[in-house]
C-alpha cells in the first residue's frame, strides 16, 4: 500500500573515505559538487538532502521518503511514501556507485532508518500508552516523550553502556508515534496530495478508518486517519551489523556497505529483506509474544464491560464508574481490561508483524 505497511527507509547516511577517492584518482570537492548536482534533480526540496565532509569522509545524508516522483506532478512533501527499488537504483548509480566496485564497497551506510505506518481502529496514543507498559526483552526501556497533550511519543531504547559518551539517545532504538499529528501540525492542513495514486482498494479501506478520498485517487484527507508510525532507528557500525549480516552473510566486512544494496537492488529483493529483518527486529525486543487467541467466557456484565471498554475512552468510563459507585467493579476487571489490551496488541501484532498486505477484513 502506497502510505501504510510497506517497509520505508526514511534516513541513510553513507560514509565514503577519501582515502579511496584518492586511490582511484577522484576529486573529492569535484566529486562533491557532482552528487549535490545529481541529488537535486532526484529530491525537490534540498532539506531531504546533504553532502558534507568530516573526519576524512564524504558524508551523503538523504531521507529517500522524501523523492521526487517521474511525473515530476504537484504533491505534499511528506515522507509517507516509498520511491520504488528502480528509483534508488537508478539514484546509487547516477551517483557513480555503480561505476567503480571499489567506491560502493567502500561506502558504509552509518546510519539507516527504517519505518512502517499502519492504519489503526483506535487513536495512536491508546497503543503509545499501552506499549509503554508493555515487557520488553534485552534490556529495552521505554520513555514517553511529550511536546503537548495531543503529542506524545514512545521511545524504546537501551540504556548507554559509557556514561561518558555524548549520544543520549543511544545508537539504536524503536520509536513510536502519531504520524497523522505530525503532518496536521507541519503541514497545517488536512489534506495531503499523495505521490502515487490510490488504488479502488486503498481508497476503501482508508475510507473505513476516517480518511477519504477527494479527487484523482491522490488528494486524501487525513485529519481522522489514526496513522501510527513505528521506525527503528540504527545508527553505526557495532548497531548495524546485524542488518548487514541479514542482508549479506556471505561479506567478511563489518559494515553494511552500498554494494550489498545495490546487488539487492538489481535483483528487486532490497524491500523484501528490510522487510523481513524490520519484523524480526521487531519480534525480538516488543512482539516476542504470540496474542492470546483463547477468550474465556465471560458472565453478560462483564460482556458489556467488554463492548464498553472497546468503544470508549479508559479514563472517561473510570470517571463514569466512580461517580456511580461503582468503583470497586471498575478494579474488579482488571482481566476483562487485560483482555482489551490483547485486542490492542492483536491488532498490532497482525499488521507489524504477520502482514504487510492490506487487511480489508479488520
Amino acid at each position: 500500500m502506497s502510505i501504510t505497511g510497506n517497509i520505508l527507509i526514511d534516513k541513510l547516511r553513507i560514509n565514503i573515505p577519501f582515502s579511496i577517492l584518492d586511490e582511484i584518482g577522484i576529486n573529492a570537492e569535484i566529486y562533491k559538487q557532482k552528487i549535490r548536482n545529481t541529488l537535486e534533480e532526484y529530491f525537490i526540496n534540498k532539506r531531504a538532502y546533504s553532502v558534507t565532509t568530516a573526519y576524512n569522509y564524504l558524508r551523503i545524508t538523504l531521507t529517500p521518503t522524501r523523492f521526487k516522483p517521474d511525473d515530476n506532478g504537484y504533491y505534499t512533501d511528506t515522507n509517507l511514501e516509498m520511491p520504488s527499488e528502480e528509483w534508488l537504483l537508478n539514484l546509487f548509480q547516477e551517483l557513480g556507485f555503480n561505476k567503480n566496485r571499489r567506491i560502493s564497497e567502500s561506502a558504509n551506510i552509518t546510519w539507516i532508518h527504517l519505518t512502517k505506518n499502519i492504519i489503526t481502529n483506535k487513536k495512536p496514543l491508546e497503543y503509545i500508552m499501552f506499549l509503554a507498559d508493555f515487557p520488553l526483552k534485552r534490556r529495552f526501556i521505554p520513555s514517553l516523550i511529550s511536546s503537548n497533550s495531543q503529542n506524545t511519543s514512545l521511545r524504546l531504547s537501551t540504556p548507554k553502556r559509557n556514561p561518558k559518551e555524548k549520544d543520549i539517545l543511544g545508537d539504536r532504538a524503536f520509536i513510536f508515534y502519531d504520524k497523522t499529528q505530525e503532518l496536521l501540525n507541519k503541514a497545517k492542513t488536512g489534506a495531503i496530495t499523495l505521490k502515487q495514486p490510490l488504488t479502488n482498494d486503498e481508497i476503501k479501506y482508508i475510507s473505513s478508518h476516517g480518511g477519504y478520498k477527494i479527487e484523482n485517487n491522490s488528494i486524501l484527507n487525513i485529519s481522522g486517519l489514526n496513522l501510527l508510525r513505528c521506525e527503528l532507528q540504527y545508527r553505526y557500525k557495532d548497531k548495524i551489523k546485524p542488518l548487514k549480516n541479514f542482508l549479506n552473510p556471505e561479506s567478511k566486512t563489518d559494515n553494511l556497505t552500498i554494494a550489498t544494496m545495490l546487488d539487492l537492488l538489481r535483483k528487486n529483493k532490497l524491500y523484501s529483506r528490510l522487510d523481513s529483518f524490520y519484523i524480526s527486529e521487531l519480534q525480538s525486543v516488543a512482539f516476542h509474544r504470540l496474542p492470546d487467541e483463547q477468550q474465556k467466557q465471560l458472565t453478560s456484565y462483564k460482556r458489556a464491560f467488554v463492548d464498553l471498554v472497546d468503544e470508549s475512552d479508559l479514563v472517561t468510563l473510570q470517571l463514569l464508574y466512580d461517580s456511580l459507585g461503582l468503583s470497586k467493579i471498575f478494579k474488579n476487571n482488571k482481566a476483562v481490561l487485560q483482555s482489551s489490551k490483547n485486542n490492542l496488541y492483536k491488532e498490532l501484532y497482525g499488521k507489524l508483524i504477520l502482514s504487510n498486505k492490506i487487511p480489508l477484513n479488520t
